[in-house]
């Protein structure tokens, strides 16, 4: 990801990618050196997901990855992609 593509969120991470998981809806994985970038980021997700639906979004964290997708993607399409992250990450 470029600096530009965090916009208001934390850019705290190692490494940091944007894919499409539908025509117009977009996830992003992050991978951070340390838990506490982990949960400052995730938490500035959930909380604007709070302040209005408009821009809720899905959170899952593993160890020091997170996934952050796009709240109009459907539950079963973010439990998929929650599985895999399960599976790679130790």
């Amino acid at each position: 990801m470029k600096n530009e593509d965090f916009c208001f969120a934390p850019n705290k991470t190692k490494d940091a990618k944007i894919f499409t998981v539908t025509k117009d809806n977009n996830a992003r994985i992050f991978v951070f050196d340390n838990e506490s970038d982990l949960k400052d980021t995730k938490e500035y997700y959930d909380k604007l997901g709070e302040k209005s639906a408009i821009f809720f979004s899905h959170t899952y964290a593993k160890d020091n990855v997170l996934i952050q997708m796009n709240g109009e993607i459907d539950e079963s399409t973010f439990k998929k992609y929650t599985k895999v992250i399960d599976k790679v990450v130790d």
